[in-house]
């Protein structure tokens, strides 16, 4: 807009504005830009359909079991290192712990499921499971399984005997052959994945794996044997007491057919709800480009995880902090709530993260652009997730390796490596040689100046803030401010979440006056004086 040409001029604008908007009945926000004095508004941004879901909103912990915590020595992570850990997850202040796949499997990442009714041998065993949701249920956390349905291992029996069931025309009452996705000639499987040859004595026939890898071939999701085996895959461990399920590669349960695909989703949300109504359940719909909540087709009452809000994606905390103008993470936090508020009628909220096992580890400048990032990460609506390690600042970049083992590496316990004697070996195939991080998470969760510690009170700021958890966050402030400013609703409540992701310049907003100001976040001194709001760099304030 075009800049009045005098100081008058200037608040004579602000006040017109300021009529139109009360005469329409909105709410007016006010900004100033610091070094020309200029007074903007603008109206409030429409609200969302208010939640009204079930899920909680406890902050995920994601574990990839094999690199967390190594128990007996033998240098692989396990669900008994995992216990070992409680203590720390509890001070940390999770809610649930996701770990990768835990059942029997011939890779180091076990998404090549061989049993789904045991757990690898180098993991433990049903038993160590039991004593590990029980545990964890103890401390106030819920464990959530890697549950992975759009494809098996070929080295499953089920597969096997899909395969033979299929090869001998077998159709009794127990026959898979209609299991996994099977044909006479290839060019029927092409549109599914990659296509492989199956070598039957006597009849050769193929069958298809999305991922390109043969050993895992894909399912048939539209087998009625297939839905009744899952359902029942589902009820074995809700029975045993699992809290959830993170649904791996929805995007391939049938590739290509996104509203198939997500209507699979919540024929499974549907099914584990109907046995635990409390039972917390996602999906990773992922297919290289930026899927969102408004263009999920059949998204309907399940969670996704947001991508587009992870490391450099527009409005991402990460971005801010690397481009300094915070305005457009508030600006998406609210579109995206919106978005999946109104597609579920309410029911379901975000689902944010910045890294998980498939990307590089995120990287800042500094140990204070990394507690803004967890600022920005942490304190959202609905279900915030972290990647083990990533509160201690630990790195890992895939490079030129056809595989993720770097991003995957061991947590670190201790930072001396020959006393940390939980830490387990790296997983096969990591080469990782860049910066590591050396301090050791026992050692920092105490420290309030680490970034464990930031983490630590972040999680139990959260924690205590029940509408930063379900409230409706609203953009507030504009552009000119470069300020994250989002209207908290909960109810009658009314608060303000505000963040500075800049690394250098304090910055300053227009709030309602005769606020109280919480600094349990601010990294420097922020002032707050006749609704005016001064934030240091990396800070993050909030105000009720």
């Amino acid at each position: 807009m075009e800049k009045p040409k005098s100081k008058i001029a200037k608040w004579a604008l602000g006040l017109c504005s300021t009529a139109l908007l009360c005469a329409c009945g909105s709410s007016p926000a006010w900004s100033v830009d610091p070094s020309e004095g200029s007074v903007y508004s603008f109206e409030e941004p429409e609200s969302p359909v208010a939640y009204r879901g079930s899920y909680a909103t406890k902050p995920v912990y994601q574990i990839f079991v094999g690199s967390f915590a190594d128990s007996n020595g033998d240098g692989i992570g396990d669900l008994q290192g995992i216990i070992d850990k409680l203590d720390y997850l509890a001070k940390l202040k999770v809610g649930y712990l996701w770990l990768s796949p835990i059942h029997p499997s011939s890779s180091y990442h076990k998404y090549d499921v061989e049993d789904y009714y045991d757990v690898d041998p180098q993991f433990g065993t049903l038993d160590t499971l039991r004593a590990l949701i029980d545990a964890a249920k103890q401390k106030g956390m819920g464990i959530v399984l890697d549950t992975v349905f759009n494809h098996a291992s070929n080295k499953n029996e089920w597969f096997e005997k899909a395969a033979t069931d299929y090869a001998t025309y077998y159709e009794g009452d127990d026959s898979c052959a209609n299991d996994f996705l099977f044909a006479e000639t290839s060019a029927e499987l092409r549109k599914y994945g990659t296509v492989y040859e199956y070598a039957y004595p006597g009849h050769s026939f193929y069958y298809v794996s999305g991922f390109k890898v043969k050993e895992m071939p894909e399912i048939n999701l539209d087998s009625e044997s297939v839905r009744a085996r899952q359902k029942a895959i589902l009820k074995f461990y809700l029975d045993m007491g699992v809290s959830g399920f993170r649904f791996d590669g929805v995007y391939y349960f049938y590739l290509g057919e996104d509203e198939k695909s997500g209507a699979y989703l919540q024929y499974l949300s549907d099914y584990a709800r109907s046995v635990k109504p409390d039972v917390f359940c996602i999906g990773e719909y992922w297919n290289g480009t930026q899927i969102h909540y408004d263009n999920f087709i059949g998204y309907g009452k399940t969670p996704i995880f947001n991508f587009p809000t992870s490391q450099g994606g527009n409005g991402s905390p990460l971005m801010a902090t690397r481009s300094g103008n915070s305005y457009a993470y508030s600006n998406k936090i609210y579109n995206v709530q919106k978005a999946a508020l109104n597609n579920s009628e309410g029911l379901v909220q975000p689902s944010y993260f910045v890294s998980n096992h498939d990307m590089d580890r995120f990287v800042t400048d500094s140990l204070e652009a990394s507690k803004a990032v967890a600022s920005g990460l942490l304190l959202t609506p609905g279900t915030p997730t972290m990647y083990y390690g990533e509160e201690i600042g630990m790195r890992g970049t895939r490079g030129n390796a056809d595989t993720d083992a770097n991003r995957r590496l061991a947590m670190h316990w201790l930072a001396d490596k020959d006393q940390d004697l939980a830490r387990p070996r790296d997983p096969v195939g990591a080469d990782y040689s860049g910066e590591q991080t050396t301090l050791g998470a026992l050692e920092a969760i105490d420290k309030d100046d680490s970034l464990t510690g930031y983490y630590r009170k972040v999680l139990a700021f959260r924690e205590a803030h029940e509408e930063l958890q379900k409230g409706i966050y609203l953009q507030y402030g504009n552009n000119e401010e470069k300020l994250a400013i989002n209207k908290v609703v909960l109810g009658d409540k009314v608060s303000y979440i505000v963040h500075n992701f800049d690394y250098d310049a304090h910055r300053t907003g227009v709030l309602p006056k005769g606020l109280k100001m919480d600094l349990t976040l601010s990294l420097g001194k922020a002032t707050y004086k006749d609704g005016v709001l001064t934030v240091p760099p990396y800070s993050t304030v909030y105000l009720y």
